[in-house]
């Protein structure tokens, strides 16, 4: 799907996608595997004025390297487009995130900056909805989106079985990183640029 605007996002949702949270959804994963967090902004320019000013005002493009400001205004715009009520909302501090309100005057609380590791990489997401959606809801939502499906479900959910293979007394380091390296592939990809939390 090519995307240069942020209309394209519109324009390209399947016709079948009805439904408000179905709509924030799939503009969510969507604007999520297509942007990437700035290390820069955070590590070198943090708190400078004329960055941030650059930032708050940078419009889409691809690929999409962001902060959070630039990010909740750019699924604002999106979820405007889809004409589903939402607003920007702020913890306080320097980070910014989204609300949408659903058919049946429902608020969700969406953090799509903090999810944008989780969709590059495949996994269930964790900002999206967290205390109004079922987790056995969202992941209906998600296989008839096709993000996962049936037989394989989130990419997360498979990761205990390289952990567990690598911890075999069976297995030498090299082996082990080995196997790393071949299974890499179904823990996304690392050559993206992403936002890592160190914890």
């Amino acid at each position: 799907m090519q995307i240069k605007r942020l209309e394209d996002f519109i324009k390209n949702m399947p016709e079948d996608v009805r439904g408000i949270i179905p709509k924030a959804r799939y503009l969510y994963l969507e604007l999520g595997k297509r942007s990437f967090y700035d290390p820069e902004y955070k590590y070198f320019m943090y708190g400078e004025a004329e960055e941030n000013l650059a930032y708050i005002h940078k419009p889409y493009s691809n690929p999409n390297i962001i902060i959070c400001t630039t990010l909740a205004k750019q699924y604002k715009q999106l979820l405007d487009l889809a004409k589903i009520p939402n607003s920007i909302m702020s913890d306080g501090g320097e980070h910014c995130f989204n609300n949408f309100i659903d058919e049946d005057g429902l608020e969700h609380e969406t953090d799509l900056t903090q999810d944008l590791k989780n969709i590059q990489f495949g996994c269930s997401t964790n900002y999206f909805s967290i205390d109004t959606l079922e987790p056995e809801e969202l992941r209906k939502i998600d296989v008839n989106l096709g993000y996962i499906n049936d037989k394989i479900g989130y990419s997360n959910e498979h990761w205990h079985i390289i952990r567990d293979a690598i911890q075999t007394d069976k297995l030498s380091p090299k082996q082990r990183l080995e196997l790393i390296f071949a299974n890499l592939h179904r823990i996304g990809d690392p050559q993206k640029p992403r936002h890592y939390r160190i914890i």
